[in-house]
């Protein structure tokens, strides 16, 4: 899958995943989840990466979602929950147009959305399987259980930046 990043409308969020993808944080990762949004949903929590992997990482960016870009089909976005902002680490490919996590998000108590920093420019069509493949429960090594897991499990073989 080839992602085109858009850092004139996100430049900390796209700063951000660039870091992590240049220090090797998504390689191995799996996708947690296609959640109630009909997102598919990637971070390096604990239980994703080995502790060797976990060293400092930089302060979260500031949410972006107020930029003018939709939570369109194929767009990369930062990944927001009614409960807070995840946008450190978690991205989201929305498997479907997802309007209603756009800014203002009227279902969050500070009207802040999901920051859309990019879109699938090949490779769609790994995001449609994904969105058929049968879902599951996962335990983590610390005892915590994901659901709507895909299963079997899809992990990020490699990010890395082309030219």
């Amino acid at each position: 899958m080839l992602v085109e990043l858009y850092p004139n409308a996100a430049p900390e969020t796209v700063d951000n995943f660039l870091y992590h993808v240049s220090t090797g944080k998504y390689d191995g990762v799996m996708f947690e989840s296609v959640n109630s949004h009909n997102a598919l949903v990637g971070t390096f929590l604990p239980g994703f990466v080995p502790v060797t992997q976990r060293d400092s990482i930089p302060p979260c960016p500031r949410n972006e979602s107020d930029n003018g870009l939709s939570n369109l089909r194929g767009t990369l976005s930062t990944h927001h929950s009614n409960i807070y902002y995840q946008g450190l680490a978690h991205f989201c490919f929305n498997l479907a147009d997802n309007l209603k996590l756009d800014y203002p998000n009227l279902n969050d108590p500070e009207g802040l959305g999901s920051a859309v920093f990019g879109a699938v420019i090949e490779g769609i069509e790994v995001l449609d399987a994904l969105a058929q493949a049968p879902r599951g429960n996962y335990q983590l090594n610390d005892g915590n259980v994901l659901t709507d897991v895909p299963i079997p499990t899809v992990t990020i073989v490699s990010a890395r930046v082309v030219p």
